[in-house]
This record gives structure tokens, sequence and C-alpha cells, in this order.
């Protein structure tokens, strides 16, 4: 029932193991029930997901009986300042938050001063640089491109 190479093993592990011994041509059991440790550890293995031992881990590999995977978990959890809905954090204060006093309670954002802010484009162009500008934006659009002129 069992394939010829599988037997070789499970008999040379037999062997190994003092389960069997030869006599002639026959195969004699020496011991009644045999204790399969093997089985047991791949079970082992099977619920805890780990095996601490790495020589017996190589072992098993070599034997194609396990296969390592990374198994990757995390683990979330309430911080200080989980609520259900997101508070509303107010970027600016207004004239009605002063008359009402609301300024006083209100969450606010924090600025950021380190923000280099919008880009802001100084000055005009020339009349005929526009033109110019119209110009390039035509020929691209016919499928002509510039050519590096940086030489």
């Amino acid at each position: 029932m069992v394939g010829a190479d599988s037997a070789k093993v499970g008999q040379g592990n037999a062997f190994k193991l003092k389960w069997i011994k030869k006599d002639g041509d026959v195969l004699v059991s020496l011991v009644d029930s045999p204790k399969d440790t093997t089985r047991d550890m791949l079970a082992g293995v099977q619920s805890s997901k780990s095996l601490s031992d790495n020589k017996l881990l190589a072992d098993l590999k070599k034997r194609k009986l396990v296969t390592v995977t990374k198994v990757i978990s995390y683990v979330a959890s309430k911080g200080p300042k989980y609520a259900k809905e997101m508070p509303v954090e107010h970027t600016d204060l207004t004239p009605e938050m002063l008359e009402s006093g609301e300024w006083k309670t209100a969450n606010f954002k924090p600025y950021n001063f380190a923000a280099l802010g919008a880009q802001q484009r100084a000055g005009a162009l020339h009349p005929l640089m526009k033109v110019r500008e119209e110009f390039r934006k035509i020929f691209f659009h016919q499928g002509f491109i510039e050519m590096p002129t940086g030489r």
C-alpha cells in the first residue's frame, strides 16, 4: 500500500529506533506498540504553530514535513484619546465663538508653522511671451516636442 520510497524511509527509521529487526528475509517486530514521536511532535507543532529546537526544525524541513512561514499579528487597543465619534477641531477663531464663549472649551487644530504654503506667482508675463506660450501649446497638441537646447 505504501510507496517503495516511503516504505524504505519508514523501515530505516524503524531499524534505527530498534522497533524491528531482520531475521533472514523476514522482518520481526521487537516492540508491541511503537511510540511515534515524530507524529506527536508534528501534532504539537500544528497546535502551537512554533518549534523551539532549530536542529529538529531543520530535520523536519529536510524531510518536507513542515514549512516555515512568517506570521504577522497586530494588536489594537483603545488609546487615551479614544472616542466613538471624531471630535470637531476648529481651525479659526470666529466672532460667533467669541460672543458665545465657546472658544474657552473648543478643540483647536494645531497649526503647522513649518508649512511653506502655496507658491506665489509674482509679476506678469510680457504680451509677446503670452503669444509664444500659446504657440507652444498649439504645437504640443499637434504632437511636436521640444528639442533639448541646453548645450
